[in-house]
């Protein structure tokens, strides 16, 4: 918050959406930088501060939000400063509704439809509560880490896009299992941001990459270090823009 009680539009309200904003940027394979337009998608908006972090990391790409409750998207518009605007849009629905079609397909979502071009997205992230608290595991429901729907996140990625899971778990067997559920489909995949003491819940971002056909540079912690650092300092502080 500032002094005077506004929201930070920029700020980092979570440690995780720290992790799967500068991951993300951070695995993405693209060789304009940080200048060239990109497109992602946000499976979850909550209070929209991860879509706030998103456009300031990213200000160049356009950004759909997919929520399924509309009060929501009211409590993060009056309560949390969140606004749409021409590089993020919200789109009430369901993010398991997802489509990957040439036919009828788009390259951003819309509300009259769910279904994208394949290889659209340069990046697509999950962050969803689960309402079954006798899962064990609070994000995300199951559903979201099943094969097919997975697969189909996976197709409507670019090759070098990135696919990133909050996942937050008290059963460390829980978090293995959401990571071999990713290996499935994944030819590359990273995880990130584990934190939590024992018996407490677990938080860990876990990211896919779709690799290009040429294959993917292999990268080590240094280099996505300096990747990262490399985009800040060509995006700059977002008060200087």
């Amino acid at each position: 918050l500032h002094p005077d009680g506004r929201v930070v539009e920029w700020g980092c309200a979570f440690e995780y959406h720290l992790a799967m904003a500068a991951g993300s940027v951070a695995l993405l394979d693209r060789a304009d930088g940080h200048k060239a337009v990109g497109k992602g998608v946000v499976i979850g908006l909550g209070g929209g501060a991860l879509l706030s972090l998103l456009k300031s990391l990213a200000p160049e790409f356009f950004w759909t939000a997919v929520e399924l409750d509309r009060g929501v998207v009211d409590i993060a518009q009056q309560h949390f400063g969140f606004k749409a605007d021409e590089k993020v849009e919200v789109v009430v629905g369901d993010g398991l509704a997802l489509r990957c079609a040439r036919e009828g397909g788009q390259d951003r979502l819309n509300h009259a439809g769910s279904t994208l071009l394949p290889s659209s997205q340069n990046v697509i992230m999950i962050d969803v509560d689960s309402k079954d608290a006798s899962v064990g595991m609070s994000c995300p429901p199951i559903v979201f880490l099943g094969q097919a729907y997975l697969c189909t996140l996976r197709d409507l990625l670019v090759e070098g896009g990135v696919l990133a899971v909050n996942v937050s778990a008290r059963d460390p067997a829980l978090l293995k299992m959401a990571a071999g559920r990713l290996q499935q489909v994944f030819t590359t995949v990273w995880v990130g941001g584990e934190d939590g003491e024992e018996g407490e819940a677990l938080n860990v971002v876990l990211f896919g990459v779709k690799e290009n056909s040429t294959g993917t540079e292999k990268l080590d912690q240094p280099m996505l270090l300096q990747r990262l650092q490399s985009w800040c300092e060509a995006v700059g502080p977002p008060e200087e823009r």
